[in-house]
């Protein structure tokens, strides 16, 4: 009681209760209840805020500083627990969002990844009673985001980032951006959208100045385009990636150059390469399949065609490594999504390949076909109606 009845004599006297409060908060190990007692007394309703609000932000830096000290983590943590439902939001947000963001810190190196995303979301970034700097809400954002897509939960991890593009610009700030960037790769890459993550990766390796950043970029936009379904947007992105002189230096690069000059990969290429994927990137597909393999199988098959004009099924299933009805049944719905030229013939059991150079043949010739038959209007326009040519010329 005498200690409660100090604090209470202390209210209009700024100086007095950060006085009460040095000794605390220097041992808060042995003070946590009395801490308690002093914040409750000092942010109770019957107390003028603006007496008391630089002594409660005091009071929070000194939690989020001991949070952060090894020795004293463990007490300070439950005691800025504590203090979140004693201090009204309405009068004391910023010691509130201090103590959260230092909560946050610990859970996060505790790897308890939902419980710091919920902890940052519970900081009100859209008050009117401060305000808040758009690029603080965006870093915020993007961090609850990463924490969520640690924790396997890309879906609320892409509510967070959408908030944050909408809360400010982030193409103004470049590591801001590039951190937006990695945060939606990971999102593109969870959700297996793998040209979309590898070609956010690859912007990164662009934003960030440091070289091992750069190869760690780098090296999941190539991870991204070796695990992406076979097709001309791959095409794309692996031409991009070999053409850039910094991918020579990974680890994979063979990989690469035998997928962009469209060499058959065997699995004896990809075993150094699989060991290093990440869990999500191991999943089996609907097919039984992991989606390496699928990946694997889609880009042989397209690199027969450059080989072979046409081929049995049981030829082209021996050089995939797989039995004649999955060859089959690649090459089907490669045809049908139009990610590869040609046809199969069911009853020879053989698959015919249109070349590329055959495509821009026939393309070409369906072109001149049709200004020949434009031309063939014009004359017989003009035979008809000569005068109606004339005025036109």
């Amino acid at each position: 009681m005498a200690f409660e009845q100090q604090v209470k004599s202390a209210l209009q006297d700024k100086p007095a209760l950060l006085a009460i409060l040095g000794p605390l908060t220097s041992n808060i190990s042995s003070n946590i209840t009395k801490l308690q007692q002093f914040a409750t007394i000092v942010a109770s309703d019957t107390v003028n805020p603006s007496m008391t609000r630089d002594v409660i932000n005091q009071l929070a830096s000194d939690i989020s500083q001991a949070i952060k000290t090894a020795a004293t983590a463990e007490p300070a943590f439950m005691l800025g627990e504590s203090l979140l439902p004693v201090l009204p939001s309405r009068n004391f947000e910023e010691a509130l969002c201090s103590i959260r963001l230092a909560l946050a810190d610990r859970l996060q190196e505790l790897e308890q990844w939902a419980n710091a995303a919920k902890m940052l979301s519970q900081i009100d970034l859209n008050s009117s009673q401060r305000v808040v700097d758009p690029k603080f809400k965006a870093q915020i954002y993007i961090r609850i985001a990463g924490l969520y897509i640690e924790n396997d939960e890309a879906h609320k991890a892409e509510t967070y980032t959408n908030r944050a593009a909408l809360s400010y610009d982030v193409d103004m700030d470049s590591a801001l951006k590039a951190e937006y960037q990695v945060q939606m790769a990971r999102i593109d890459d969870s959700k297996r959208k793998f040209v979309e993550a590898g070609r956010r990766y690859l912007t990164v390796s662009f934003l960030v100045p440091d070289e091992s950043l750069q190869e760690t970029a780098l090296t999941q936009a190539l991870t991204c385009a070796i695990l992406a379904p076979a097709g001309p947007q791959r095409s794309r992105l692996l031409a991009t990636l070999y053409q850039d002189e910094r991918c020579s230096q990974l680890a994979n690069f063979s990989i690469l150059e035998a997928m962009h000059l469209g060499r058959i990969v065997t699995q004896g290429q990809l075993k150094p390469f699989s060991d290093m994927l990440l869990p999500h990137q191991r999943a089996t597909t609907a097919k039984g399949k992991t989606i390496l393999e699928e990946a694997m199988l889609q880009h042989n098959l397209l690199s027969a065609t450059k080989v072979y004009t046409n081929i049995s099924l049981e030829q082209l299933g021996g050089l995939l490594q797989v039995s004649a009805e999955e060859a089959e049944d690649a090459a089907a719905e490669m045809i049908a999504e139009g990610r590869m030229q040609g046809s199969i013939n069911q009853q020879d059991g053989f698959v015919d390949f249109v070349a590329q150079g055959d495509i821009i043949r026939a393309w070409d010739k369906n072109i001149g076909a049709i200004c020949q038959e434009v031309a063939s209007a014009v004359e017989a326009i003009r035979a008809k109606h000569p005068n109606l040519v004339k005025a036109s010329e």
